[in-house]
């Protein structure tokens, strides 16, 4: 099995694919250098593999990487970032 995590900023959203197949994204309105994640989803056929974990992670790292900063908004993503303090200096 497969499995790459991008970024497609003119769509605002990371995305996960399991052999070429889209299985997941983590959605975001940008607000300058603010991401503010709104929707995660993962395909159902593909849950309980924790991919959303691993694509938040890989958003987040992006996120970082570029200088910017993350409010989240959708639980998931909360939750994420309230069991990773690793990601406490993006967090507004």
């Amino acid at each position: 099995m497969s499995t790459e995590f991008t970024h497609e900023p003119a769509r605002s959203r990371y995305v996960t694919t399991v052999d070429g197949v889209e299985a997941g994204e983590a959605t975001y309105v940008l607000e300058g250098d603010m991401h503010v994640f709104d929707h995660t989803f993962t395909d159902p056929k593909q849950r309980g593999q924790g991919l959303a974990g691993r694509l938040v992670e890989f958003a987040l790292t992006d996120v970082r990487e570029r200088g910017g900063m993350v409010r989240p908004v959708c639980p998931f993503v909360v939750d994420y970032m309230d069991a990773h303090p690793e990601f406490a200096d993006i967090r507004a």
